[in-house]
């Protein structure tokens, strides 16, 4: 509905009988009028008081309606007006000349009241559902440009929160990578150092012939929250933390895993949310030999190239943390030498897809790892972020992609 009493009318004619008629009509219908002779003293009108419409007349002395119409579209504070011209029944090139220099319909003379209000209202309501619209449009776009420097905060944050991508450990050649598909996302890596419980039967002592430097044993983990940005960030953030504050006590990794779940579900109980997380412990057996045991809460397994250049995937299963209580996680232990390496992966890895819809796969991975390079970590891992970039061209990424490696 029109609210007349903030709507402002110019007519715009040299003929007296023209504007009396309109006068009667406008103002009947509670608009408030105003009235140009010519082209020259509208456009001074308008630039003193802007109206919310124009009833612009084609012939004019001085500058005619079509030259008026497009001074006022060339004008930014003016040419949002909405301009309907006013022209005889028969003047069919006068109506598309009008539409061509910017107006939005035109009225026949002699003038039907009928008509000329339907017009009026029915632009006037698009002036208006327009101007809502626009109003609406730049409270987005304030409230996008909040929300993404929000996003920015909340991506370096995030990103914070994680160790760095290398330890400072000697003995161990680690590389970790982090790449959330949107500005914050549901994975992470972390790791620590510590010296695990001593032996019933050492007499308290630190090394033994078997395992020389007992001291350097490691923890490295990756997970992997369900869902997308914000809550999936939120429960990361959860995850993370959780993972710090339980790992100085140095549980078994079957443990740990149960207390984390443990500690999770209150947070995730009512979100129904989950995070998956593969859980791996490297201990020195004896020289240049590792035991590696690993636990498994959904998320993909472990994968090892051996020095011989043989393959295996460290099959241990869990379900994720989060969606259950009392939870018995298995172990899995391995043998492993030096110039082993492992891989630590979540599961945007083997699901990056191209744009036709085709995934990199358990397969795809594993010729990745196997034509990549064994002399450090570090270059290792930059040929698998190669080859997983070309596999997937110039498809966008749908999750986020988290990769340990690890080289013994």
């Amino acid at each position: 509905m029109i609210n007349k009493p903030n709507n402002t009318i110019l007519i715009v004619d040299d003929i007296p009988t023209n504007i009396e008629v309109l006068l009667d009509v406008l103002i009947g219908a509670g608009f408030e009028v105003m009235v140009a002779l010519d082209g020259e003293s509208a456009l001074e009108q308008v630039d003193y008081a802007p109206p919310n419409m124009i009833l612009l007349d084609v012939m004019m002395p001085g500058i005619d309606g079509f030259e008026t119409c497009q001074h006022l579209k060339e004008n930014p504070d003016t040419k949002d007006i909405p301009i309907i011209f006013m022209t005889a029944l028969s003047e069919t090139v006068d109506k598309i000349k009008g539409f061509e220099a910017g107006a939005v319909d035109y009225i026949t003379k002699p003038f039907q009241h009928e008509e000329v209000l339907a017009r009026v209202n029915t632009h006037l309501t698009m002036q208006q559902l327009q101007h809502k619209l626009q109003s609406q449009n730049d409270a987005l776009f304030a409230l996008n440009e909040r929300l993404q420097k929000e996003l920015s905060i909340a991506h370096q944050v995030q990103q914070h929160l994680l160790p760095p991508p290398t330890p400072d450990w000697v003995g161990l050649d680690v590389q970790c990578y982090n790449k959330p598909a949107r500005e914050v996302g549901g994975d992470f890596y972390a790791y620590h150092a510590f010296a695990p419980a001593v032996d019933s039967g050492s007499a308290g002592s630190d090394s033994s012939p078997d395992r020389p430097d007992r001291r350097n044993c490691f923890a490295i983990t990756v997970g992997d929250v369900s869902g997308k940005g914000m809550p999936a960030a939120l429960l990361m953030s959860i995850g993370l933390a959780s993972f710090q504050n339980t790992i100085p006590h140095s549980p078994a990794p079957g443990e740990l895993l149960r207390q984390l779940n443990h500690l999770l579900q209150p947070y995730t109980s009512s979100t129904k949310q989950n995070c998956a997380l593969v859980y791996v412990q490297l201990e020195p057996n004896k020289t240049d030999e590792w035991l590696m045991t690993v636990a498994n809460a959904g998320c993909i397994v472990p994968l090892i190239r051996y020095a011989d250049d043989s393959i295996q995937w460290a099959d241990v299963g869990g379900l994720p943390l989060g969606i259950g209580t009392d939870f018995v996680y298995v172990e899995k232990t391995l043998d492993l030498a030096k110039g082993d390496m492992i891989f630590l992966i979540s599961d945007g890895v083997v699901e990056a897809n191209t744009t036709k819809g085709d995934m990199l796969g358990f397969e795809g991975f594993e010729q990745a790892v196997m034509s990549g390079p064994t002399s450090s970590a570090q270059e290792m891992l930059s040929h698998l972020l190669t080859e997983i970039s070309v596999f997937v061209g110039q498809a966008d990424s749908h999750d986020d992609l988290t990769i340990v490696v690890i080289k013994l």
